[in-house]
């Protein structure tokens, strides 16, 4: 029976540990890149969440010769994609440093395991990608209950002005604009929200794509 060598046969261990690092980096650059692109099509497929840099990916397993094509044409994507067109000078910067990176890295493996490494930066980059946005949506539940607290201090003076008995300090849930209860429940999200324009716009985004 034939044995099947594994993907990576021909890197060495200390050659390996340098890849996984620049796997490691070029996920994070892409990622952060993501942090300021939102598609213009509804819904959370990993398709659209990914935007220009799913298409550089998939481009660059037949083509490392150089990275300014990629660059044009991940740049064209995004113009054409993001509900926002503009590219912030240090955004612009994180994906261009993501495909010089990606095009040294493909360039420098053996063809027998480019489409893994390439398969391995996709799954970096979705991971670094919503990491990011779970850290920054408990961040703005955490933002929310401290408002609650300063505003309310009791957990009994919250319960009646929301109407639930049920409701504590530790369980408060996050602010939505999609919020069911009291006027007064409706009205505590509104205000916590009117004040971070930046939460508003990021808890907007989301309930757009679910």
């Amino acid at each position: 029976m034939l044995v099947r060598k594994p993907i990576i046969a021909n890197l060495q261990n200390e050659d390996y540990k340098e890849v996984l690092k620049d796997v490691e980096e070029i996920g994070k650059l892409f990622a952060d890149y993501l942090g300021s692109y939102t598609s213009k099509n509804s819904g959370r497929s990993k398709h659209s969440e990914m935007g220009p840099v799913g298409k550089i990916l998939r481009k660059v397993k037949t083509f490392c010769e150089g990275g300014a094509d990629l660059k044009g044409e991940a740049i064209r994507i995004h113009q054409m994609t993001a509900k926002n067109p503009y590219l912030a000078a240090e955004t612009l910067q994180k994906l261009e440093q993501g495909i010089d990176k990606l095009v040294n890295l493909v360039s420098s493996v053996p063809l027998n395991a480019r489409n893994r490494i390439i398969e391995r930066v996709g799954y970096t980059v979705y991971w670094y990608y919503n990491k990011a946005r779970q850290e920054y949506f408990d961040r703005i539940r955490r933002e929310f209950t401290e408002y609650i607290i300063q505003k309310y201090k009791s957990e009994k003076a919250l319960q009646e002005a929301w109407e639930d008995e049920n409701i504590k300090f530790d369980k408060l849930p996050y602010p939505s604009k999609t919020t069911e209860g009291t006027e007064q429940k409706k009205a505590d999200v509104q205000e916590f929200l009117n004040r971070n324009k930046e939460a508003e716009d990021f808890i907007k985004t989301i309930e757009e794509e679910e």
